[in-house]
């Protein structure tokens, strides 16, 4: 059995140094073995060369073998939706050079992907409504980061110190970008100063643009905002109506700082046939995705 790199990240010491905070993460101590453990409220196990640990209606994706090169994170196992992959899931997987992450992952941890030194691109999918602290810090490899309308936050740090980085686009034109001249940046110069040579691109009068503008970066207009359709059921403003949206709805009411809905997908959460958004919405939309309702029932009336 290898060495786990979640007991190991527990050693882990400061990352950037004196220019940057280290993100503190509290690992649970749990112990992983070959086959699912049943513990009190989850379970633990291995999915090739990944570790899960399964909740009663989610698994989020714990940890990554260090010498895995090209890993494809299934949607599901053992018949549960993987929406999340955690905190340091991939911290230091130096040989990494690709990973597909699937449409139903919602969120992405702190220092996920973080030091992944040869990792060249990467997709993230429509759903993901949350990019975690440093979650992409120091990748020199990676060119290029189209983030979706689904992701509502950008944590700090979350693309610093990404030195060969030339073009991030931002497509959620509302899309809360953690406020630190490090969280897009390419390299450090001038004694200390965070600078980053590459294009961001967006809407006009979007967030994207504001944060370009403070920070001195080269902003890219995509022109006016489109206005989102409205979509009963989409919460995550992905377009469609899925497991994702019970996800980021049961997300959302259990830490709004971390897990926020924009203001469309406020708008198309609440199904119910109740005003405002609460846990009876993420069940209804459970019921369109068992197709004991249709996605053309929604919203319910009264």
């Amino acid at each position: 059995m290898k060495i786990r790199k979640i007991l190991a990240s527990l050693l882990a010491v400061t990352v950037l140094g004196a220019v940057m905070p280290v993100v503190s993460v509290n690992t649970p101590e749990i112990s992983i073995t070959a086959n699912a453990e049943e513990t009190a409220d989850y379970t633990v196990g291995e999915y090739g060369p990944l570790s899960y640990i399964a909740y009663s209606d989610h698994v989020e994706i714990t940890y990554c073998e260090n010498d895995a090169t090209d890993v494809n994170i299934p949607s599901e196992i053992d018949g549960l939706p993987v929406t999340s992959i955690g905190d340091k899931a991939f911290f230091k997987c130096s040989a990494l050079t690709s990973v597909t992450i699937p449409d139903s992952v919602t969120s992405i941890g702190e220092s996920t992907f973080s030091i992944c030194s040869s990792l060249t691109e990467i997709v993230i999918p429509e759903g993901v409504t949350n990019i975690g602290a440093e979650a992409f810090c120091q990748c020199p490899k990676l060119t290029e980061i189209k983030i979706p309308k689904s992701v509502t936050s950008i944590g700090q740090c979350a693309f610093a110190f990404c030195g060969n980085l030339t073009s991030i686009t931002i497509e959620n034109p509302e899309c809360e970008i953690y406020d630190d001249i490090r969280t897009i940046s390419s390299e450090v110069i001038n004694g200390g100063t965070p600078y980053y040579s590459g294009n961001i691109y967006g809407y006009d009068n979007s967030t994207a643009q504001a944060y370009a503008e403070k920070y001195s970066r080269k902003f890219v207009s995509l022109g006016e905002a489109p206005a989102p359709a409205a979509v009963a059921g989409d919460a995550n403003c992905d377009g469609k109506v899925s497991i994702a949206d019970s996800t980021a709805i049961l997300q959302h009411l259990g830490n709004q700082d971390k897990y926020g809905l924009s203001e469309s997908g406020l708008k198309n959460a609440d199904v119910d046939g109740n005003s405002g958004v609460s846990t009876n919405d993420a069940l209804v939309i459970q019921k369109v995705d068992a197709k004991i309702l249709t996605a053309e029932q929604l919203p319910l009336k009264k």
